[in-house]
């Protein structure tokens, strides 16, 4: 397993200064602001919204400019000069609203607040890239010493979803959303042309009816398609872990990046497209949360308590080949179900049943369910609106 050191992280950026800083955000706040601009002045609509891009774009442009390598300077800078150019973008926007309109311009309050709110939106999504930019040791610093963490823990093991055996729900739900929603366009078109839409004697058949009817088929076949792959993907949001005292963890991968306390990543949430670094630090972090929980460092009623989950007494209540349903109490004594999909290689919950037995999906099963369905609900809207003549 690679190991980190402070200098490994050490970045050699030569000539930093406050200045080059501060003309770097300005001048990347400025880029930033153009979609915005653009679309104001040619399409007369201004998308406050935009303004993300602007503390994003500034954040870029203080990097780039080699600006100095201090967290209080950076973030101070950074701000200012976002909220500057938005505020002096807007401005300018209404300004030549003013002069084309001859002053018959509706000038709201959100008009100016949104573009500000959304420019310190921003700034909160990049807040942590500037920390890590400024204090290159100190993160240095933070990953080794994750790492001596990992290494003196052997007795926790990590259990992570193998993505792969849920792709064919993805190009499974893809295929069957497409096809069934071609065939009711094909019936609609069918509908309007008269050379369909009439029989040999000349009456009308409402092939809208058909078109309706397979609609219907479609939207519930595809809801329960859907519903499959959010499945799916909820079971790639969590993995498991088990303790030297072979207690048993339940852990929301997504939500405990989003915890100020046990961060690990500026982007990656999937563990199939983690880096050395963010594994480590997603290790690291889960097994703090578990130390924290135990040694009684946090409130019971703590979220944490949400994303950690102590899974007590564990036992499956029901099991295919897909899935399993496990039942277990929470640190609160209350008994609660999770029914997950078997993507789990070699872990054992209880019962002897493995969590990694779920094979791969094959991806043309539900396409073909869905014409079928499809096919026969335009037949039967066809014999339906003729019966109804």
């Amino acid at each position: 397993m690679n190991t980190y050191s402070q200098e490994s992280f050490q970045e050699t950026v030569p000539q930093t200064s406050k200045v080059k800083g501060v003309i770097g955000s300005l001048i990347g706040a400025i880029i930033g602001t153009i979609p915005m601009m653009l679309l104001a002045l040619l399409f007369g609509y201004l998308i406050g919204w935009l303004g993300v891009l602007t503390s994003f774009c500034a954040y870029k442009g203080y990097i780039i400019g080699k600006g100095v390598r201090d967290i209080s300077f950076a973030k101070k800078t950074i701000m200012v000069c976002s909220i500057s150019v938005l505020c002096l973008s807007t401005a300018f926007v209404v300004f030549i609203a003013i002069i084309l309109t001859g002053g018959q311009v509706d000038i709201s309050s959100s008009l100016v607040t949104i573009p500000i709110a959304s420019g310190v939106l921003g700034y909160g999504i990049v807040r942590r890239k500037i920390e890590r930019y400024s204090d290159p040791e100190g993160h240095a610093k933070y990953v080794e010493n994750a790492q001596q963490r990992i290494n003196s823990d052997t007795g926790t093991t990590f259990y992570f979803p193998e993505s792969q055996r849920a792709k064919g729900n993805k190009i499974s739900f893809l295929f069957s959303a497409l096809i069934p929603l071609g065939l009711v366009f094909i019936a609609l078109y069918l509908a309007n042309n008269p050379n369909f839409s009439t029989d040999s004697f000349g009456n009308s058949v409402p092939l809208i009816i058909a078109a309706a009817v397979s609609l219907l088929a479609a939207l519930i076949n595809m809801s329960v398609l859907c519903s499959h792959l959010l499945f799916s993907e909820k079971a790639l949001q969590h993995c498991f872990v088990k303790t030297q005292e072979n207690e048993l963890y339940l852990i929301n991968i997504i939500k405990l990046n989003t915890t100020e306390t046990y961060h690990y990543s500026l982007k990656n949430v999937n563990p199939q497209k983690f880096t050395t670094e963010e594994d480590s630090l997603f290790r690291s972090a889960v097994i703090r949360a578990i130390d924290d929980i135990k040694s009684s460092h946090i409130m019971p009623n703590h979220l944490i308590h949400t994303i950690v989950i102590n899974m007590q007494n564990p036992a499956i209540i029901s099991n295919n080949q897909q899935s399993a349903k496990i039942r277990y109490l929470n640190n609160k004594g209350k008994t609660k179900t999770l029914k997950t999909l078997k993507l789990y290689p070699d872990l054992i919950i209880a019962d002897g049943v493995n969590m990694g037995t779920c094979p791969t999906q094959k991806f043309y099963l539900s396409p073909v369910i869905t014409i079928a369905i499809s096919v026969f609900s335009i037949v039967a809207g066809i014999a339906l609106s003729l019966s109804l003549q």
